[in-house]
């Protein structure tokens, strides 16, 4: 979430971690489905709001 916040585009993150684009996806949805949204924005505002990530 931090390099998404960071304006990093999901390519850009696999390649800053050596990962696949795939693999970022998969992450993405994972995060999604554990704060049970239906975005990833949702997601990362949920996050924010708890104090898990700040900006």
């Amino acid at each position: 979430m931090e390099l998404y916040l960071q304006g990093y585009k999901e390519s850009a993150i696999a390649f800053e971690l050596k990962i696949n684009i795939t693999t970022v996806r998969y992450h993405k949805r994972k995060i999604q489905e554990k704060f049970g949204t239906n975005t990833f924005i949702e997601a990362v505002v949920k996050a924010i709001k708890s104090k898990m990530i700040e900006i």
